[in-house]
């Protein structure tokens, strides 16, 4: 898909309601394409929105079964465990394809992020804090499997400092 192909896309020609559809987004799917990556969208409107989603990879998945399937989504729905007893796309992977599930969740000590919090989608700044992944290393950025006690991911992506980046305009 060339890049005016993926800016006729629902996904990048409606109005951002969360700021997902943003230039970096854009960009990074646009790269990939040229790479020959294979794309797989994945979020739906079903009433259980995980198993949808869940169900949509499996389609994909079984389009060629020595794929990798890497999926970006929230921190909710990349859990592995439940929250409040209800199962995450990230717990159907797990049953599914077991011990072959990497979950990553995004760490980071503050910046500017676009995005839909109780004051609206805008640009909002978040202040650092203090926590075992900004104050053990000087990396801006790495990748730590899951050595502690926590059950929802297999690994942690830590950024030092994020960058906002706004929608993708027309």
């Amino acid at each position: 898909q060339d890049s005016i192909s993926l800016s006729k896309t629902k996904f990048f020609s409606e109005k951002t309601i969360d700021g997902r559809g943003s230039v970096a987004w854009f960009r990074a799917i646009n790269e990939c394409n040229k790479l020959g990556v294979k794309f797989c969208f994945f979020d739906n409107s079903a009433t259980d929105r995980d198993l949808g989603m869940f169900n949509k990879l499996l389609e994909c998945y079984k389009v060629d079964t020595n794929a990798v399937l890497l999926t970006l989504s929230g921190n909710v729905h990349n859990r592995i465990v439940p929250i409040n007893d209800v199962k995450t796309k990230g717990c159907y992977m797990n049953e599914r394809f077991g011990n072959k599930v990497c979950s990553i969740n995004h760490i980071n000590n503050g910046g500017t992020m676009f995005s839909r919090t109780s004051n609206g989608l805008k640009v909002h700044t978040v202040a650092p804090t203090d926590n075992i992944f900004t104050t053990s290393t000087n990396y801006d950025s790495y990748y730590l499997p899951n050595i502690f006690n926590i059950t929802e991911y297999t690994g942690f992506f830590y950024t030092k400092t994020m960058t906002a980046s706004l929608p993708r305009t027309k």
